[in-house]
């Protein structure tokens, strides 16, 4: 779940999702397999520099999806058997194997046409090394991070965080989330059924008494 949309994920799925906190729900208790895979930005930004001779399609508007859905088709999914098998062999997988995969694994995506849209948003890595500080926090807000969480998030140092908010908002981070959070929790008391508690947790408060007082 993001803050505005909920997705579903079923046996053989796969998702690319960006930098950014998200709400898990499980609703199956049977045996399952999970691949996750944890891709810096860096890398990403190294593979689109090297490879400038893959076409990605331009596009001047941000790209603002967190979330984008695989075409697991049967390359994909033969690259994914091969991690597995490789991660089996725990420590001793080299590390030189590990990027050639993970390059095999960008090479899949950008090559797919279904797939431009995060293509773009590879892209746009390439030509940035800092992410919109108003995204991330309009996306992240509601969820209980600590600042130099928030900080990584936009690609940061804290202190430059904290300035380029202070520029941004015209509020230091702290007053900003408390009332946006405040803002999140009159919505979500006026237009749904949850409890105290509940919208405590949604909203990104550590507990009631906090929420309360606030």
């Amino acid at each position: 779940m993001t803050a505005d949309t909920t997705y579903e994920i079923k046996e053989g799925d796969a998702i690319f999702l960006r930098k950014g906190a998200y709400t898990i729900r499980q609703h199956f208790d049977v045996d399952h397999c999970v691949l996750v895979f944890f891709v810096h930005d860096d890398f990403i930004r190294n593979f689109i520099r090297e490879n400038s001779v893959v076409n990605i399609p331009s596009t001047k508007d941000a790209i603002r999806d967190q979330i984008f859905p695989l075409q697991v088709d049967e390359s994909l999914e033969s690259l994914f058997y091969s991690i597995y098998t490789y991660l089996k062999m725990g420590k001793d997988i080299p590390q030189n194997l590990v990027e050639l995969k993970f390059k095999e694994l960008l090479f899949n995506i950008v090559l797919n046409p279904k797939h431009s849209k995060l293509a773009q948003f590879f892209s746009s890595l390439h030509q940035t090394n800092q992410t919109s500080l108003d995204d991330v926090m309009m996306k992240n807000f509601q969820y209980d991070l600590q600042m130099q969480e928030f900080a990584k998030l936009c690609g940061r140092s804290l202190s430059s965080f904290k300035r380029d908010f202070k520029n941004f908002y015209h509020r230091t981070p702290g007053k900003w989330l408390n009332d946006k959070r405040l803002e999140y929790a009159i919505a979500l008391l006026l237009g749904s059924d949850l409890n105290i508690n509940e919208i405590c947790y949604e909203s990104g408060f550590k507990n009631s008494s906090h929420f309360n007082k606030v």
